[in-house]
């Protein structure tokens, strides 16, 4: 990133973003891979990273996933959105598809989730819609002692147009 980013005292500018709606801060190799999501905290976080999951869950490879930075320094905002994407099932492309955002502010380091659509429009699987399939929130693996925020796991209460933001940790 073009900025560090404070997270519970840790300052970072490395960063991997994962097709599965989650990045890892402080992380500068590949993070494929965390197919299925679990609840927070969780032990698949590498040591010394901090996962960022706003919809954390095994999205398929419909859709597209874009980043950039919006604002002058220091004034700036990194954005990753997940446009369009689907959801997994059972190797077949689901034609549905979400849309949400993870943005982090430079100047206030505040964490934000913002979701455009959280609805698959699968008539088979109406539980995955509004999060029904995902964890949501962040975990902090840098320290000796876990640091997390959850948000929701496995809930249905992701509202299209919505958004949650957590102020400077």
């Amino acid at each position: 990133m073009p900025f560090r980013f404070n997270l519970f005292g840790e300052a970072s500018d490395r960063l991997c973003i994962n097709n599965n709606g989650f990045t890892l801060l402080n992380w500068d190799r590949p993070c494929d891979g965390f197919h299925q999501d679990g609840s927070l905290p969780n032990a698949f976080v590498p040591r010394g990273s901090a996962l960022l999951a706003p919809f954390w869950d095994d999205l398929f490879t419909g859709g597209n996933v874009y980043y950039g930075i919006i604002g002058e320094a220091p004034n700036r905002r990194f954005i990753v959105q997940w446009d369009e994407k689907n959801h997994y099932n059972n190797g077949v492309s689901d034609a549905g598809g979400i849309t949400f955002e993870r943005i982090l502010d430079e100047t206030t380091h505040a964490i934000s989730f913002q979701y455009l659509d959280t609805t698959f429009n699968n008539p088979e699987h109406p539980e995955w819609d509004r999060g029904g399939s995902a964890t949501v929130g962040f975990q902090d693996a840098a320290h000796e002692t876990t640091l997390v925020r959850p948000h929701s796991s496995h809930q249905p209460v992701l509202a299209p147009a919505s958004g949650v933001t957590w102020r400077s940790m």
